[in-house]
């Protein structure tokens, strides 16, 4: 049996605590990806980038570990996001097609 990769439990839980301030009212994790795609592939950039900045500190203490570890979670998460708007969009598109 394949151990799942703690990398993919900070995830979860960062989308659970996350989730709850995502879909409050009317505003829906949609929203914050006004542009589709583009907007996904921009905070998957964006979480990235975050940790390569992260990680160029030669001497990286608890604490810059500790941030990477959390931006690595996040970047799992955009990544997931992004996988769900990829797969709406295909299927929107084989509606259309059907």
């Amino acid at each position: 049996m394949r151990v799942r990769h703690p990398v993919y439990e900070l995830a979860d839980k960062v989308e659970a605590e996350k989730g709850q301030d995502y879909n409050l009212g009317v505003v829906k994790r949609e929203d914050y990806f006004p542009l589709g795609l583009l907007s996904h592939g921009h905070m998957v950039h964006w979480e990235a980038t975050r940790i390569l900045s992260l990680s160029e500190n030669e001497e990286l203490d608890n604490e810059a570990l500790s941030k990477i570890e959390e931006h690595l979670g996040d970047l799992v998460n955009y990544a997931k996001f992004m996988w769900d708007a990829v797969q709406r969009e295909g299927e929107r598109k084989r509606r259309q097609i059907a």
